[in-house]
């Protein structure tokens, strides 16, 4: 940066030191004189009160700390809009995790900047992004400030050494035509609830904002009302945000409508507070096999499904049914045996065995009575789907029967679907089941009516009748050499693991795991769109 720059950035910075010492000593003065109200146990904020030590010292202090390559600050967010109108209404909402991860360094005019990674959900359909500001980020002279991409622009966040500032914003953008202070506060929400410093803009907007069922309005077009907050800790930096802005127009025409949106950010684990974590965030966009999240074994992953619809949508790929054998004891529904969707399992019932009485009703409202159960299997369903389940059992004089179960507050089990055949009368042995039913845990058992021989080997299919499932994320790993490995996938998500070329479908599965034997290459894992996941690859 030119000599002349660097003058002007020295100039400046001299300006903001003697305007705020002015604005101290009018303060003072004021004070001293028993000017204003001095009713202060009203007041949610009170402004930073200088230091004693000379104007070498910060206005605030615990801002100078330092950074380093690999800090991370994660938060937690949601949004929720709502429009109304005298002929129709409508609301939405969304929520998500992203982080922001410190790397490689660039020098700019004898400050070191840290490049920001951003890896989690940013954005709120398609009409929000909370993406932070900037591509790098320093820590210096107590002031936190970002960096544009390819070190165009400079912009401060927070200035405690001065106490003012022109406006930025990392989770928005405040105008730079105003000086903004920051006062002692508190942020509350769902992530967090601490102490911190503040920095705010209110009153009527002069920004353009998207509103549902309106579209992007500026500020001076209708009835508007603006809220806008950004929190700071010393010694840790950017806390979280909040914002509400809501517009309006009740004479209009058509009878009046009313639009706003409200946004919660706040910090949930930190570095610089010592917070260690043992899971990464999917980088987005990941919803195409060119763009798959790159994974080093052993990994755990978060990731969701939200910003996908927008970003290109999903893959459609194949599925096959996993074979699986028994495992006992599954004989009552706190100790199941965990099948995924598509499932093809191998099983028996045998005279003798251990079984669990149950209250089971047909209803959560109606009478309850007491039944057997031998054989309990637990199955997930991400999101609303129909349920297939086929049990059969030829070559064998038994009459088994088959129920489709939930749990209701873990006590008692509520019956939604059964196949109870009189199978000996009728020489049929094959019991089936089909149920529609929203995303959730649900329990098959079986129930082992008449054994006269003793033992009935079965087979127990279970689907949603659909060979493909349509796959949101992607993750891409290499081994170097011939490995074992194991998948999950919980949270009612599913998965694929397909060879490089995304061609052939090697495996699938999802909560009760899949493992595996693969010899070195690279390899995909493709998630299905059910929300929130938690991915797991394990190599012994």
């Amino acid at each position: 940066m030119n000599q002349r720059f660097r003058n002007l950035k020295v100039i400046y910075h001299n300006i903001l030191i003697l305007y705020s010492v002015i604005i101290m000593i009018v303060f003072i003065s004021f004070s001293c004189t028993g000017g204003g109200s001095d009713d202060s146990s009203t007041q949610d904020e009170t402004d930073p009160i200088p230091s004693d030590n000379g104007s070498l010292d910060p206005v605030i202090s615990g801002f100078n700390f330092a950074i380093q390559e690999g800090d991370f600050w994660e938060y937690g967010w949601d949004y929720k809009s709502s429009y109304t109108s005298s002929r129709s209404s409508s609301s939405s909402s969304y929520n998500g995790i992203f982080r922001i991860t410190l790397g490689s360094t660039v020098e700019v005019d004898g400050e070191t900047f840290y490049e920001m990674q951003i890896s989690g959900t940013t954005d709120a359909g398609s009409s929000k992004n909370f993406r932070p500001r900037g591509t790098y980020i320093s820590v210096s002279d107590d002031r936190i400030i970002i960096l544009g991409s390819y070190g165009k622009t400079v912009q401060t966040l927070f200035d405690a050494q001065t106490g003012l500032w022109p406006g930025s914003g990392i989770f928005t953008e405040f105008p730079d035509s105003t000086l903004f202070s920051a006062n002692s506060s508190t942020i509350s929400n769902d992530y967090i609830n601490e102490q911190a410093y503040m920095v705010s803009e209110s009153e009527s907007s002069s920004q353009c904002e998207y509103f549902p069922g309106i579209g992007n309005i500026c500020g001076g077009d209708y009835n508007e009302n603006m809220d806008e907050r950004e929190y700071y800790i010393e010694g840790v930096g950017p806390v979280g945000y909040y914002a509400y802005f809501s517009i309006s127009d009740p004479s209009s025409s058509d009878g009046g409508w009313w639009s706003s949106n409200t946004t919660n950010i706040g910090l949930t684990v930190c570095s610089l507070r010592g917070d260690r974590l043992d899971y990464t965030l999917e980088r987005e966009p990941n919803n195409q096999i060119s763009k798959a999240t790159q994974i080093n074994l052993p990994a755990k992953v978060r990731g969701d499904n939200v910003s996908e619809t927008h970003l290109g949508g999903t893959i459609a790929v194949p599925v096959n049914r996993s074979s699986v054998i028994e495992i006992e004891p599954n004989n009552s529904p706190f100790v199941p045996q965990i099948v995924d969707i598509p499932s093809l399992v191998t099983g028996d019932a045998l005279d003798g065995d251990d079984f669990t009485s149950v209250s089971v009703s047909p209803t959560p409202t109606s009478p309850t009575y007491t039944a057997t159960f031998e054989d309990w299997y637990r199955v997930t369903l991400g999101t609303g789907d129909t349920l297939n389940f086929t049990l059969d059992f030829p070559g064998t004089v038994a009459d088994l029967d088959m129920y489709l179960f939930s749990l209701e507050n873990n006590t008692s089990t509520v019956i939604h679907s059964s196949s109870t055949d009189d199978n000996i009368g009728l020489g049929t042995f094959r019991e089936e089941m089909s149920k529609y039913l929203p995303g959730g845990t649900y329990y098959v058992a079986i129930d082992a009516y008449d054994t006269s021989e003793g033992r009935a080997d079965y087979t127990l299919d279970i689907s949603t009748g659909d060979d493909f499932i349509d796959i949101c994320d992607w993750f891409s790993f290499t081994l170097s050499a011939q490995a074992q490995i194991t998948i999950t996938v919980t949270g009612g998500s599913s998965f694929v693991l397909m060879d490089e070329a995304g061609v052939n479908t090697l495996a699938n599965g999802g909560e009760a795991g899949t493992s595996i034997i693969l010899s070195s290459g690279v390899y995909l894992i493709g998630i299905n769109e059910n929300g929130t996941y938690t991915l797991e690859v394990t190599s012994p």
